[in-house]
């Protein structure tokens, strides 16, 4: 999973991690973008997790002590249960 933004002051940034770093691996278990969110959501603000990550060609791991999301941030996502009319309003918004 290859970060592509890391927040000025945020978790990520205070443990070491940059644009690009490719994490691998958390606590120690692959890290795939569906089980690494999951994984990240079943903990608390204040918890460490261990990141094992790439930067270039060079393996190295982090401790990063989470933070609580920002009060402004959301997170959008697709409804891969919605039935047919849902997904044709979709189509139609995404196309404009």
């Amino acid at each position: 999973m290859k970060l592509t933004h890391v927040l000025d002051g945020g978790a990520a940034q205070r443990a070491g991690l940059a644009p690009g770093d490719v994490i691998v691996a958390l606590e120690g278990l692959r890290a795939a973008p569906q089980t690494f969110a999951r994984a990240i959501a079943q903990r608390k603000p204040g918890e460490t997790v261990r990141l094992h990550a790439f930067r270039r060609d060079e393996l190295f791991e982090r401790s990063v002590v989470l933070d609580a999301a920002p009060a402004d941030t959301c997170v959008v996502g697709i409804d891969r249960g919605a039935g047919a009319a849902a997904r044709r309003r979709r189509l139609k918004w995404l196309r404009g």
